[in-house]
């Protein structure tokens, strides 16, 4: 019959294809995949790879963590992001746990945040070039008396050093306020901060130091010798005059 005609085709069928293992067919067929290569880590580009440029023509640096989009903050250039981009990165790699609570994930992205604010300011101050002042002008201004006033802004707030005869003097008192206010800054730079009274002082002592420095100068100018050659008015004689009357023979 018919059904029994199919049932022998199968049957020729069957036994002559082979049982083939389709897991080992499928390892046979598998292309080698270098281990090392597998096992390589892809390098970020930290310039394009979590930061975006907004619409104010700054660049926000923002990437995923916990399974939470994460804020390190705008930024100025692209290489101000890309670097904070890279030392946010790596702060979170070496706090990366299995299980953190929260508080635990915001502690960590605030350290990150901190860590890569940080790297930026300091590359901001090493790249910061030394601007020369003129100190004739900058700070400098003639009052309607005809005089020159000296004012320096020190902790946001303008201070007044005074008021001298000429712009050299001013000049001066500017200069030597400016650098002692500088040395000052410089020394408690790393110390805690400063109270309005000890600012206050500071800008006494810097004012005092200018001050001594214009006087010394005034000085100085006024008892200079003058140059050879030039013509030195000798001091007058006063010479006196005695008149004598005569005197009349009386016979």
């Amino acid at each position: 019959t018919w059904r029994e005609q199919r049932q022998r085709k199968r049957r020729k069928t069957h036994n002559s294809t082979p049982e083939v293992n389709t897991v080992s067919e499928t390892i046979l067929l598998a292309v080698p995949i270098d281990e090392k290569q597998h096992n390589q880590k892809v390098a970020l580009d930290f310039r394009t790879s979590g930061v975006r440029q907004t619409a104010s023509g700054k660049w926000e640096v923002g990437f995923r963590y916990q399974g939470v989009r994460r804020s390190l903050g705008t930024f100025d250039t692209q290489d101000q992001a890309a670097l904070a981009n890279e030392v946010g990165r790596q702060k979170l790699i070496t706090e990366k746990c299995s299980k953190l609570t929260v508080e635990e994930i915001n502690e960590n992205v605030k350290l990150a945040r901190d860590a890569a604010l940080n790297a930026v300011y300091k590359s901001r101050k090493k790249v910061k070039q030394k601007v020369h002042l003129d100190y004739r002008t900058v700070g400098v201004r003639q009052t309607p008396s005809g005089k020159w006033a000296v004012e320096i802004s020190h902790k946001s707030k303008l201070r007044h050093i005074g008021t001298f005869q000429n712009q050299d003097q001013a000049a001066m008192a500017n200069k030597i306020a400016r650098e002692s206010l500088k040395t000052e800054a410089s020394n408690t730079e790393t110390g805690p901060e400063e109270s309005s009274e000890e600012t206050e002082e500071k800008v006494k002592l810097a004012r005092d130091a200018a001050l001594e420095a214009v006087s010394k100068l005034e000085v100085s100018t006024h008892t200079q010798s003058p140059p050879e050659g030039a013509c030195v008015p000798s001091a007058r004689k006063v010479i006196t005059i005695k008149t004598i009357k005569p005197t009349r023979n009386i016979a």
